[in-house]
């Protein structure tokens, strides 16, 4: 099946990034992810699930590979007219996506914030929680975001563009420093790996669909980061770092502002990501953006595994 999908999948049409095969392949270890598929009558492929496997402590599970903000289950597009069949088109083919889903004994997804159906899920024993992200819609609409902006964060970006330079570079390294700099103020970790960035910023130029921006003073060391990653309907903020040495006021409003422009010639949509951190959430709020729901939807199937779950807050 997995073969299949590999092949498949470049004829499906606004299947999500963090679906490809290839983004699966970048951030999972030895490439351990499969695929459960759903088809038409004419060999389309109606619906997708994707799922990591890990073996830990004697125990399979699947769990969320890193830097992947959403999974889970994707299905196409329905044609018809009316309400209850596109709901009973859902229920068919997500009633067969779980089927196909092997005896974890844990396993976990978070959905693309479009999945608003996991009632097959439920059915199923699965467990649901609720999370948020920011999204900014019609983002080629460059005067409206601007005006939806707090006035603050205009004044912000005012001051940065007289004083501070917007760079595209590919220094993973930079970003990564950054990015522990990030964490060591929160006394964390990065929670995943320097070569883990690397593979996916491999991915991502060799894909055509994404880029890394830094920000700083004229001549001067790069204060923050940022890799922005895009498919056909959305562009993501999917990490960003910031030297806690040299922090600039308006250095991220002013990367974030230039990384919409940035967005807005290849999509619609821009997802702020990053939006359940009490430190973060106000700065994405504050560019106007959409509150918007997602759900992480869980199956435990053993009473250790969910000790450890509350222990660690996974």
């Amino acid at each position: 099946m997995k073969e299949r999908y590999i092949h498949l999948s470049k004829t499906i049409d606004n299947l999500p990034l963090f679906h490809q095969p290839w983004w699966l392949d970048a951030v999972t270890p030895d490439n351990k992810w499969d695929i459960c598929l759903t088809f038409d009558k004419m060999g389309n492929v109606t619906g997708v699930l994707p799922y990591c496997i890990e073996k830990k402590w004697g125990l399979s599970m699947s769990r969320m590979p890193p830097l992947t903000p959403y999974l889970g289950s994707w299905i196409a597009d329905y044609h018809g007219q009316k309400r209850h069949g596109l709901y009973s088109w859902q229920m068919k083919i997500l009633k067969e996506l779980i089927r196909q889903v092997p005896g974890f004994h844990y396993a976990a997804w978070k959905f693309q914030p479009q999945i608003e159906n996991w009632y097959p899920f439920y059915l199923n024993d699965y467990q649901q929680s609720t999370a948020y992200t920011y999204i900014l819609e019609n983002i080629t609409e460059r005067d409206k975001i601007w005006e939806g902006l707090k006035n603050t964060v205009r004044t912000d970006i005012r001051k940065a563009e007289d004083e501070l330079i917007i760079s595209n570079d590919k220094d993973v390294d930079l970003l990564f420093r950054l990015q522990e700099k990030t964490f060591l103020r929160q006394n964390s970790k990065v929670p995943y790996s320097k070569d883990l960035l690397h593979r996916i910023v491999n991915a991502i130029d060799k894909n055509q669909c994404g880029t890394l921006l830094f920000v700083s003073h004229s001549g001067g060391e790069p204060v923050a980061g940022q890799l922005l990653v895009w498919d056909q309907n959305t562009a993501y903020n999917l990490v960003m770092g910031m030297d806690n040495d040299k922090i600039v006021p308006g250095a991220i409003q002013y990367l974030i502002w230039h990384s919409l422009q940035i967005a807005a010639e290849k999509v619609s949509t821009y997802n702020f990501e990053g939006s359940m951190l009490p430190h973060v959430e106000p700065v994405f709020r504050h560019f106007g953006a959409k509150m918007t729901p997602y759900f992480k939807v869980w199956k435990d199937m053993n009473r250790w595994i969910t000790l450890a779950r509350i222990l660690t807050g996974r």
